[in-house]
């Protein structure tokens, strides 16, 4: 299929349907001018070559900074999309960036992550900015399958400080099997890659659910954090008392269209944040898309209209910061397959399209200091 392609200076946009990936990087490139740019960025289907993208993007980027993940799925200028690469650059006239990366997630730390930030701080620094609190944001692509986004986003956003962080776990499809992150020339695995963008543009970061808590509590009582398992609520199999809390027959009834209906749901600081199971394992134990200890009481979440939601968020975003000129979206695959499950894929497409998206399908997302599922975190940039 041939390429789609919308260009709005500072800021271009373009998707590929092209099979092979050394076409559908240059078509990419041919509307991105990679090697012009102060930073490409891009989401791709994990059938492509990856050696091939690979060569590919080195030869037309020439050194200048391009940072990519799989996806589950992706999202380009009309929408919801599958087996396509979906891209957008920044001008080196309205912006300027810093990109680090850093591999060995599953063992970082609080100075890792200090003196990562502080580098790029520097670097910007160096291109004669100040960092003043409204005029950067900082865009995190990681390894969907580390099952380390937890504490990797608590230490960076911690080191970002004032800097507010937002991105998207890597995909796979529904393969669940290996996700990568293109950073430093190359795809790889256990890896993420952080930029922190500088821009005089407005902007406005944000986090998008069609969930809200019910009454129906549950305490967790006993939990393996490590591997996002819970093990028991209010003192039960956790299985057990999820499907009597929320009334189905029994933890048999709890697939994952089931419990992607009622997700758990966590209060912090007065925001809710979305902490979604993902099947019932033995022992009527819960395996989670996230970590959670033991001691937090949970709350019961009910689906709303997930069209009608992104619609009043970033109109609501767009009434605040005019024109709209790129909308970054790392949207939680389980909102996809929602999506798919009732029919309304095209109608959420036809939402996200009058918002100039660019963005994926993840295995998971993040928002300032915290890991979500089933949401819509990115950056409305006008």
């Amino acid at each position: 299929m041939p390429m789609t392609n919308e260009t709005s200076l500072p800021i271009s946009r373009a998707d590929s349907y092209a099979p092979d990936a050394t076409q559908a990087i240059g078509e990419l490139d041919a509307a991105l001018a990679f090697s012009k740019s102060a930073l490409t960025v891009f989401f791709c289907d994990p059938s492509y070559d990856l050696d091939a993208m690979t060569a590919e993007i080195n030869q037309r980027a020439q050194g200048s900074p391009v940072i990519s993940c799989s996806s589950a799925g992706e999202i380009g200028s009309k929408g919801y999309q599958k087996q396509s690469v979906a891209g957008f650059s920044l001008s080196k006239d309205e912006f300027h960036v810093a990109v680090e990366s850093f591999e060995n997630i599953r063992e970082f730390s609080a100075d890792q992550a200090s003196q990562i930030v502080e580098k790029a701080k520097a670097n910007l620094q160096s291109q004669g900015l100040t960092l003043e609190d409204n005029k950067c944001f900082a865009l995190l692509l990681v390894d969907g399958l580390s099952a380390a986004e937890e504490p990797l986003t608590y230490k960076l956003q911690d080191a970002l400080k004032e800097i507010p962080l937002v991105g998207g776990s890597a995909g796979d499809g529904l393969n669940f099997g290996k996700t990568h992150t293109f950073c430093d020339g190359s795809f790889k695995s256990d890896v993420a890659a952080l930029a922190i963008i500088h821009t005089n543009r407005p902007w406005e970061v944000f986090k998008e659910q069609h969930i809200s808590p019910t009454d129906a509590k549950l305490v967790v009582t006993e939990s393996d954090p490590d591997n996002r398992v819970i093990i028991e609520f209010n003192g039960e199999p956790a299985a057990e008392e999820l499907a009597r809390v929320i009334g189905t027959s029994g933890p048999e009834a709890l697939s994952s269209g089931v419990l992607a209906e009622h997700p758990l749901m966590l209060k912090m600081g007065g925001t809710w944040f979305i902490r979604s199971a993902h099947s019932v394992i033995e022992d009527n134990c819960l395996k989670l898309f996230c970590a959670i200890e033991e001691g937090l009481v949970l709350s019961v979440g009910k689906t709303e209209d997930l069209p009608g939601s992104l619609d009043k968020t970033l109109s609501e975003i767009k009434s605040r910061i005019g024109d709209v000129k790129l909308t970054i979206a790392c949207d939680c695959i389980l909102r996809r397959l929602e999506l798919e499950a009732t029919e309304k894929v095209e109608e959420a497409s036809c939402v996200l399209s009058k918002y100039n998206p660019v963005g994926f399908s993840t295995y998971g997302e993040q928002y300032g200091t915290v890991h979500v599922n089933q949401t819509l975190t990115g950056i409305v940039i006008g």
